[in-house]
């Protein structure tokens, strides 16, 4: 459904999958592998800041 580079961008890809998750970082839809929600390694800040 895309490509994320921020946590706010996996909340708005289950938002369009109307998949309405309040608290990301502790939902069992998403599994954080090789870091949690605030690690992205190899990626650029994310875009709009």
């Amino acid at each position: 459904m895309g490509i994320a580079t921020h946590v706010d961008d996996v909340a708005e890809i289950l938002r369009l999958a109307d998949l309405y998750v309040t608290d990301i970082e502790e939902n069992d839809l998403v599994e954080w592998q090789g870091g949690g929600p605030d690690d992205w390694p190899g990626l650029s800040e994310h875009h709009g800041t």
